[in-house]
């Protein structure tokens, strides 16, 4: 596996097996389409990703400030792109 770089909400943090995982947030129309831009983020993307998904959310939903659910946890970084609520 290499690099990963993706500019909105995601963090690290190793399940309850040990194993290392990353959470991520992204917009995207269907599960295929999410799917698309994780393997996107990688160098050289795993041949396979354990894949969840979160129900449908409003428009305006925003991974942080929500604090129900392990993806509403992230905390914003400068780095992160999400859009601005209007």
């Amino acid at each position: 596996m290499g690099g990963f770089e993706l500019h909105a909400p995601w963090r690290t943090a190793n399940s309850w097996a040990g194993e290392y995982r990353i959470y991520a947030a992204v917009i995207a129309p269907s599960e295929d389409e999410a799917k698309a831009v994780i393997f996107a983020c990688y160098d050289n993307p795993p041949k396979d990703i354990d894949f969840d998904f979160v129900e449908e959310q409003a428009e305006d939903w925003c991974p942080w400030d929500k604090t129900d659910g392990y993806v509403t946890k992230i905390k914003r970084q400068k780095w992160m792109q999400w859009p601005e609520k209007n």
